[in-house]
């Protein structure tokens, strides 16, 4: 039987997990944390069950959509609906085409403001990625969809589903190295050496850790690192958003107020919640902080007086190294590099099926 390593649990991962459970092959995912999801973890906090952690939206991707309705997943317009916030007191939906274009247009003025965040050839990539949110703003304006249930319920399917294909889940297992050598592929995991036929890692994968020949890799990579506050705040200084974007504040990345999602599982919580993404430096600090995030969204009207109960901080250091790892692995290697998409729905398109059989609905 053919032995496959997943490195991480990413729902992408998780999807290739099963694929290569269901074409009978034996699984095991690695995961350094205590619990699968990868960015798409949720916590509890401020009386809150099952809080994402993370800002998630989901664009439109009618294969991503597929994927996720043959798991099990229900998915549903956002209530209300993603905003774009282009100055205070003034805001329109995320799909028109009035924010798609200022969105696009604002990227030479990012570019300098925040030159040092991003290679050029990440600029070129992201500016693209606008343009063809222009392109689907005029040509469809239908709602954004979002997932029943939230990333939390997400996670749960896939691993149920996983679970019941007879993948293996190695939790608290942080794999340090991954050899290929004379055609033999090991995997060391807190010490620890097993071999495998096939190893699947993702995008954010530290390349040095891959030996390919005695040789560790070396190349570019794209990095990127967020921290992702989550506040509690008196409730009556919130108005529900599902997503908020400001693509003209140079701290505002993102903003997500998941009140409507959280008030569910929690309604006795005297407080809202407030989830707001900020760009870090090298070392992971937040470059502004909780008072000068706040006062922004003051000023954009986003949110009332009061100061948060409690917060949390969550950070995020992700990197982009799949030309690197698949230049070092080779085309015949038996080592599978997956694509970095900031959205799912693409990364769950692109998941490479192999010889799987299609994914069956899931309850």
């Amino acid at each position: 039987m053919t032995r496959v390593a997943v490195v991480g649990s990413s729902p992408q991962l998780l999807v290739s997990a099963i694929r290569r459970a269901r074409a009978g092959a034996s699984v095991v995912v690695f995961e350094g944390r205590d619990r699968p999801g990868g960015a798409w973890t949720v916590t509890d906090f401020a009386g809150y069950e099952r809080v994402e952690v993370a800002c998630h939206l989901l664009e439109r991707d009618a294969d991503g959509y597929r994927v996720l309705r043959e798991l099990g997943v229900s998915l549903a317009p956002m209530d209300p609906q993603p905003r774009t916030v282009l100055r205070p007191g003034l805001s329109r939906p995320y799909t028109s085409p009035v924010t798609a274009t200022a969105q696009l247009a604002f990227y030479p003025v990012a570019r300098t403001l925040h030159r040092t965040e991003l290679t050029p050839g990440a600029w070129r990539r992201r500016r693209r990625l606008a343009m063809r949110e222009l392109v689907d703003a005029v040509t469809d304006r239908s709602p954004v969809l979002g997932l029943v249930g939230g990333a939390g319920d997400l996670v749960d399917r896939l691993v149920a589903t996983a679970e019941a294909t007879d993948v293996e889940f190695r939790l608290l297992t942080k794999v340090d190295r991954v050899a290929v050598d004379r055609g033999e592929t090991v995997v060391e995991a807190d010490g620890a050496l097993e071999v495998f036929d096939e190893v699947i890692l993702s995008a954010a994968f530290d390349p040095g850790a891959l030996v390919v020949d005695g040789h560790p890799t070396t190349g570019p990579v794209r990095r990127r690192s967020y921290a992702h506050r989550l506040l509690a705040m008196p409730a009556a200084s919130i108005t529900p958003h599902s997503y908020l974007r400001f693509p003209r504040d140079p701290v505002l990345q993102r903003c997500s107020d998941v009140t409507h999602a959280a008030v569910a599982a929690a309604p006795e919580a005297d407080a809202a919640l407030l989830l707001v993404s900020v760009r870090c430096d090298d070392d992971g600090t937040p470059l502004h902080d909780t008072d000068e995030t706040l006062a922004r969204l003051r000023r954009h009207g986003v949110i009332g007086a009061g100061e948060p109960s409690a917060q949390r901080l969550f950070r995020y250091q992700g990197r982009d190294g799949a030309a690197t790892l698949r230049a070092a692995a080779g085309p015949a290697s038996p080592v599978v590099v997956l694509d970095s998409f900031g959205d799912l729905t693409r990364a769950l398109a692109a998941t490479p099926a192999g010889a799987v059989a299609p994914t069956g609905a899931h309850a």
